[in-house]
Order: C-alpha cells, then sequence, then structure tokens
C-alpha cells in the first residue's frame, strides 16, 4: 500500500487478519503547513506511542477557514510530498473536516489518537473535546514541542 493513501485502502489494509495483529496503531490529524522543528519531535513522540503512524493532513479548506485566507503557505500536495518523507510517518491521509477526522478515527480504530495541547476548540479538535468522545486511556495529550508555530514563522518572514 502507497504511504499515501484513502480511507477504504487504510480501512482494507487494517482488516486484513495478520497485517496489523501486533501493531499499535497510532493517528493524529494536523496541517503541517510551514515546516519546523516542533512538527519533527511531535511526529517523533507520536511514533513512540506505537508500530504504525497514520497522519490526518488537513486540507487546504480546512486550514483556510480556521487560520484566514492567507493560509495555507503551502498547498495540501506539497505538504503531503514533504511529510511523506519523515521515515516514521507510515501513512497520509487527506482530512477535510473534522467530520472526516472522525470517521476515519471511527474506521481505523486507532489505538492511541495523539493531540497537541495547543489545540483550541474551534479546531473540533482540542484535548478536552477528543477525550469526551474517545477516553482518557485512547488520546493523549502531547505538550507543545517548540516555543515558536508556523503562525509565527510566517509573521517574522512577512515582516521581512
Amino acid at each position: 500500500m502507497n504511504k499515501i493513501t484513502d480511507l477504504r485502502s487504510l480501512t482494507k489494509y487494517f482488516s486484513h487478519p495478520g497485517k496489523v495483529v501486533s501493531s499499535k496503531i497510532v493517528y493524529l490529524t494536523g496541517a503541517f503547513d510551514v515546516p519546523h522543528v516542533a512538527h519533527t519531535r511531535y511526529l517523533k513522540k507520536a511514533k513512540e506511542l506505537g508500530t504504525i503512524l497514520v497522519v490526518g493532513l488537513r486540507s487546504d479548506n480546512w486550514i483556510r477557514e480556521e487560520k484566514g485566507d492567507s493560509r495555507p503557505v503551502f498547498s495540501w500536495e506539497e505538504r503531503v510530498k514533504h511529510l511523506s518523507c519523515y521515515l516514521i510517518v507510515d501513512y497520509i491521509i487527506h482530512v477535510d473536516d473534522p467530520k472526516d477526522m472522525h470517521k476515519i478515527i471511527n474506521k481505523i480504530n486507532p489505538d492511541f489518537i495523539v493531540v497537541s495541547e495547543t489545540n483550541d476548540d474551534h479546531s473540533g479538535k482540542s484535548p478536552e473535546w477528543m477525550k469526551n468522545i474517545y477516553g482518557d486511556d485512547k488520546v493523549v495529550v502531547l505538550p507543545a514541542q517548540s516555543e515558536i508555530h508556523s503562525t509565527d514563522l510566517i509573521r517574522i518572514m512577512r515582516k521581512e
């Protein structure tokens, strides 16, 4: 199966007996717009929780709705190319909105769902909200992995 996949292929792959019997599946959703060290740290910590890391890469529209018309800086196609270079990322799936994210989670039934403590309520995936839906034992909240975020880097670049 390709690293860049769709829900049907991923569900089919995970449903084959013996394919992922002893695997621990970890799922997270993100924009991964302007690459920086926090992304690498976040992905590494998520992968340490299991053996298969599935990344739901948020659509351009979802990011635009949340962060404004100037975002994303890089298109989904560019972001997925970059993200696919990480050896620790096993599968990447396109996510249009929070409903899609929850559909993916319900279909693949990961052992762990990773969220950042910096996620806020308007993203549809705040740590508290996710824990209420999926439980404390399944949702792993990671602290911010850097003091600087993509939005900060964009502000700095635009000032120069």
